[in-house]
């Protein structure tokens, strides 16, 4: 950007040229130009106005880090299990009432293009979503919904259920749950349980024929909790390599990425934590935009 007393002293130059008929025809889309130096580059990128890039974010949570293994920021806590092929998944709620909920699934197909499936619940027992899944980005409840979630929700894999819940804890992929305070309880909003409606899970993979740039990353850890945060990425075809890890206690730290990390199409990104002690809570805020290659 430029400073407001350049801009204006440009505007005023065009102003001047304007006058001269020699030059008309070309000061409108001089101007153009002028105009858009002056203009918030992410602004512009989040109102989808600038061709070919997206704006992003990942919403990570995990109310009950454990202080042994490192471990994925979601809700289920333990480490996430990736699909290797398109799967099937399934939407069930530790709720009975949760009959008339539709909820939405972002993600990736196996050629890593971006999808989105639907699914209606059926109270605790497991209804298949609209199509196939290779990867999971945010499961949540859609704005077009009659009814919002009263239960946990869970999508996995097909599997046994216990009042909704799937037993194998590997094959579950996302958690819509309701909300909770630091140390994992619900919180009774004096008639039901109140839904997050979204799943907040710190996983990402970039699509096919993008790349993606990070901006910041926000981190909250509860109050007299520590842990070490480290973000993770996993090369198509390649290893999980680890990205600067970040001791925090309690308070709320911010990284600025001044030189917008990049990471090419169908790169895993996933953040981890491990605590110092086990009960921790934590929450991240990952910002990014997409770029076409």
């Amino acid at each position: 950007m430029i400073s407001n007393a350049q801009y204006a002293e440009l505007l005023q130059r065009l102003d001047d040229v304007e006058n001269d008929n020699r030059f008309r025809a070309h000061v409108g889309a001089l101007r153009k130009e002028i105009e858009d130096m002056n203009k918030d580059y992410f602004l512009e990128v989040s109102k989808g106005s600038v061709p070919g890039t997206t704006a992003g974010f990942v919403s990570g949570r995990n109310t009950n880090i454990g202080a042994t293994n490192s471990e994925t920021i979601w809700f289920q806590g333990g480490n996430y299990e990736y699909l290797s092929a398109d799967t099937q998944l399934y939407a069930s709620s530790t709720s009975a009432s949760d009959t008339d909920v539709d909820l939405l699934v972002v993600g990736l197909d196996d050629n890593y293009t971006e999808v989105v499936r639907t699914v209606n619940l059926n109270g605790q027992s497991q209804v298949a979503i609209s199509d196939l899944m290779f990867r999971v980005h945010s499961f949540f409840t859609a704005s077009t919904s009659a009814n919002t979630p009263v239960g946990d929700v869970y999508l996995a894999e097909s599997d046994t259920l216990t009042a909704g819940v799937p037993d194998t804890s590997t094959k579950i992929k996302a958690v819509v749950s309701l909300t909770r305070n630091s140390a994992g309880t619900p919180i009774d909003t004096g008639t039901v349980y109140a839904s997050e409606n979204f799943s907040h899970l710190g996983i990402f993979t970039v699509p096919a024929g993008k790349t993606l740039f990070g901006l910041y990353l926000v981190d909250y850890l509860g109050k007299n909790d520590d842990a070490t945060i480290t973000g993770v990425v996993r090369p198509f075809g390649g290893h999980w390599l680890s990205r600067s890890p970040t001791e925090l206690y309690q308070s709320p730290s911010t990284q600025l990425f001044s030189t917008r990390t990049a990471l090419p199409e169908k790169t895993d990104l996933e953040f981890r934590v491990i605590a110092g002690s086990a009960g921790a809570s934590i929450n991240i805020q990952f910002q990014f935009i997409l770029v076409d290659n």
